[in-house]
């Protein structure tokens, strides 16, 4: 009976275990913020460089399977001639998240003041941990009023 009693409770922690997630989260670390910096950083100066085709590998596999890079590209062409080049940049605000463990994730987010010739736009990056460790851009954004303004 006794033996009963503990391999049905061995049986019953061994599905209660298997069915368990161990995770162990942490948000807006340094840490994390300066690996998300990294890709951004070499976006931005790939750009201010004129060499925006080295980009593509900053860019997630999901990005480029929504987004033809070189359409993409075509767009930034189009961004510089109407806001003109990139002066400088400056971080807004960021936020990072990571899970660790058996489902783990790591998202970034950053919002950057871009000072430009002709009109200042703001950038916005969201970057995820891809399976081989690379923290990639998963999706941009970038707004101003320059934009909608009619060539000068």
């Amino acid at each position: 009976m006794r033996r009963e009693y503990f391999m049905s409770c061995l049986l019953f922690w061994g599905f209660f275990c298997s069915s368990c997630y161990f995770t162990s989260q942490r948000h807006n670390s340094y840490g994390d913020k300066k690996d998300g910096e990294k890709t951004v950083g070499t976006y931005f100066s790939n750009m201010i460089l004129e060499k925006e085709e080295l980009n593509k590998i900053l860019f997630s596999k999901e990005f480029l399977n929504e987004t033809n890079f070189e359409t993409f590209l075509k767009n930034q062409q189009y961004i510089e001639q109407k806001l003109g080049k990139m002066l400088g940049k400056e971080l807004e605000s960021w936020e990072t998240s990571v899970v660790s463990g058996t489902q783990s994730k790591s998202e970034y987010l950053f919002v950057f003041k871009v000072e430009r010739e002709k009109h200042n736009s703001k950038e916005t990056f969201y970057l995820i941990k891809d399976k081989n460790d690379s923290i990639k851009i998963r999706n941009y954004k970038l707004e101003s009023e320059g934009l909608l303004k009619p060539d000068e």
